[in-house]
């Protein structure tokens, strides 16, 4: 929020808080990098992969073309196995993809599994204890003999 604005500008704190976000957003952004560059090369192994289903679904089409000596169903076979081989590179970039998101959500609910697990915090009101019956008496505070500094040499 934009709430503490005035006391950044107070103190001239803007070049040090820049120089803090642009190291932020530089870390992150090299995450990023690293998650863009393994997605595309899995995507190029995937179509690897897919063109070689192509490649074999084209080469059984032309080697039994000759044996089947002009058969209109097996041309027309041939044609639906190569359109399916077309469609396998999508199929698997979409399983990956969908495999690679449930992993991730799944560590989210290990995680909140974990956090659930986490001992609670004391109550928010503790049972009453006699021997504390006085304190407070009274609604002040002394000091007696105080030295404070803000840091060493001060």
């Amino acid at each position: 929020t934009l709430d503490g604005l005035s006391t950044i500008r107070a103190y001239h704190a803007e070049p040090g808080l820049m120089k803090r976000l642009v190291d932020i957003l530089n870390h992150q952004q090299n995450a990023y990098f690293l998650t863009t560059t393994a997605q595309c090369w899995l995507a190029i192994r995937l179509e690897m992969v897919g063109t070689f289903i192509i490649f074999a679904a084209c080469l059984c089409a032309v080697l039994e073309h000759g044996a089947q000596n002009g058969n209109e169903t097996f041309a027309g076979l041939a044609g639906l196995s190569i359109s399916f081989a077309l469609s396998v590179t999508q199929s698997l970039n979409w399983s990956v993809r969908m495999g690679s998101d449930l992993e991730g959500h799944m560590v989210s609910v290990e995680r909140i599994k974990q956090y659930c697990r986490i001992p609670s915090e004391a109550a928010h009101t503790l049972p009453f204890d006699a021997t504390l019956s006085d304190w407070p008496s009274r609604g002040e505070i002394i000091f007696s003999s105080v030295k404070l500094r803000y840091r060493p040499n001060l």
